[in-house]
């Protein structure tokens, strides 16, 4: 993990704020939940360290270098890659790759066709319903 160094221009002695990176892109396992982690953790690494503030060349710079290597490729080979030329263009850009549409037909299907097996409990049970309920939350909210 690196350590971002800025300068606090509010003053004038040489004030730094160490705020540590996010973690690049994990490009493995169930890339849409890692997509949501890196971006909320980009989010919020904005924000804490005063990224937000800056030009938006140096925001998509900063972004570009903290994204990983594999993520950045991806980004790379987007259609339009050359016309993403600030954050708030490239996040949603990335999202659509890394999100899947879903099927809410489908999703609602699963749902209402699921039933406890004999030999789950009914702790596992709720969380298997919890966990469907949660999906279908998900795509709701992010259409």
């Amino acid at each position: 993990m690196l350590d971002l160094v800025l300068l606090d221009s509010t003053t004038t002695d040489m004030a730094y704020a160490h705020i540590p990176t996010p973690l690049a892109m994990d490009m493995k396992g169930d890339v849409a939940s890692n997509w949501r982690f890196f971006k909320d953790q980009w989010q919020n690494f904005e924000i804490a360290s005063g990224l937000a503030q800056k030009d938006a060349h140096v925001r998509l710079a900063t972004l570009k270098v903290v994204m990983g290597k594999e993520c950045y490729d991806v980004l790379q080979r987007l259609p339009d890659s050359a016309n993403h030329t600030t954050v708030d263009e490239t996040l949603p850009a990335l999202e659509q790759y890394f999100v899947p549409k879903r099927n809410v037909t489908y999703e609602r299907f699963v749902f209402n066709n699921c039933h406890q097996d004999p030999r789950e409990t009914v702790d596992e049970y709720v969380a298997k319903l919890r966990s469907l309920q949660f999906n279908m939350r998900v795509w709701c909210f992010d259409r």
